[in-house]
């Protein structure tokens, strides 16, 4: 397979030295947020790299001296730091999934890869299968993306997540995470408990979880972009004082909002999820 990537169906987002974002088929936005492709260029700031957690899932591929292999994401709920190895591992096929969209595509069960990277053949050997004879087939990386998602697309379920609990996810993501389970539930029409188990069937977290997560997403955001003075970013995200957005941010990402700026090059955050 040519190692080039020449946009021919017209579904490149963007692109960084060592990185192209590639745009999903419709019929998969709602569950996929982006493909990312990494190469070799560029050079690693750092030797680790700190994911941000939001929620999500996605699903790595890359090629071995055994063949291709995949590695599964659950949806993250604390910091993963990952070895930053551009240089020895340049190529990587990267299927970015939003809050819930994992689960719709895998033979398992959200809950239980939630904060685990198992490999895909644990999980799924008959999508790892698919995916490394797509890679055998393709032509270049184009061509490797498409049919990656044709196979995406034949297993799209008809009636994909419930409505009640995207319409939740909304909401949430809509006030910045500034709501209450107890809101969020009148929102969508079902009780406290309900509303928890559609999150943990679906998204593999608790509603309070994500609410959390979104806030501290959309906190990371305002931060990176230098928008407001840490006392003040407290007060417009909705946390009680200081002290408790310190509390919240550091249980999530591990460190300080002040550290986390000091050493924002060791982070990824994912801003296309929230």
């Amino acid at each position: 397979m040519r190692l080039q990537f020449q946009n021919r169906y017209f579904n490149e987002m963007g692109r960084t030295a060592s990185h192209l974002y590639i745009r999903p088929h419709p019929l998969l936005q709602p569950y996929v947020a982006h493909y990312t492709i990494t190469m070799a260029g560029g050079e690693a700031r750092t030797d680790t790299l700190a994911l941000v957690p939001d929620a999500s899932g996605c699903l790595i591929f890359g090629p071995t001296s055994n063949g291709l292999q995949g590695t599964v994401y659950g949806a993250t709920t604390q910091t993963v730091v990952v070895n930053n190895d551009l240089d020895v591992n340049p190529l990587r096929l990267f299927v970015e999934f939003l809050p819930g969209g994992l689960g719709l595509f895998l033979c398992a069960v959200p809950a239980e890869l939630t904060d685990l990277r198992p490999a895909l053949s644990d999980v799924d050997r008959g999508l790892e299968r698919e995916v490394a004879e797509a890679y055998e087939r393709a032509e270049d990386l184009d061509a490797w993306v498409c049919l990656v998602e044709q196979l995406l697309l034949r297993r799209l379920p008809a009636d994909g997540l419930p409505a009640p609990l995207c319409a939740a996810m909304a909401h949430g993501r809509g006030a910045g995470g500034q709501l209450t389970v107890a809101h969020l539930a009148a929102l969508a029409g079902y009780s406290e408990r309900q509303v928890n188990r559609m999150f943990r069937d679906h998204v593999g977290v608790s509603a309070k979880t994500f609410l959390r997560l979104v806030r501290i997403n959309g906190a990371i955001q305002r931060m990176q972009r230098r928008e407001v003075a840490l006392t003040m970013l407290a007060q417009e995200a909705g946390f009680y004082d200081q002290s408790h957005f310190i509390r919240e941010f550091k249980a999530v990402c591990g460190v300080t909002p002040r550290q986390y700026l000091e050493g924002m090059s060791g982070f990824y955050n994912e801003a296309l999820k929230f």
